[in-house]
């Protein structure tokens, strides 16, 4: 019953240890919005986190979609310590063929995790 009762507290310590989290909670960053803009229109678009962040983030954009060379904006964005955001511009240029439309989507990286809204489609009108 004594060897019993020995497992049996190890076993608890072990299983509260395990419980207790040190981890570090990393800040989500979000990215929402449809945009439809006319040809040299910008959209102006705003990563948040749902807390600041505690040191400076870059976070990169992934842009895909029909004509993206008639788009021109950051390929990143730079969230300094203690802000929860960073508004940024994305612009069609005079020549975009009506039609045209990109996504930008927020990628993964080191200091934060992705939300669920985590991408914003452009679109130009005419």
């Amino acid at each position: 019953m004594k060897a019993f009762t020995s497992i049996l507290a190890v076993l608890v310590l072990l299983g509260l240890s395990a419980c207790r989290s040190d981890e570090e909670i990393f800040p989500v960053a979000t990215l929402s919005g449809n945009f439809s803009i006319n040809r040299g229109q910008s959209a102006s678009m705003v990563v948040s986190l749902d807390q600041p962040a505690a040191n400076e983030l870059q976070i990169s954009l992934l842009v895909s979609g029909i004509n993206v060379n008639a788009f021109s904006g950051p390929s990143s964005v730079t969230i300094t310590s203690g802000t929860s955001g960073v508004s940024f511009s994305y612009i069609a240029s005079g020549a975009a063929p009506s039609g045209s439309a990109i996504t930008i989507t927020l990628s993964e990286g080191i200091g934060y995790t992705l939300g669920d809204s985590k991408s914003a489609l452009i679109a130009v009108a005419n």
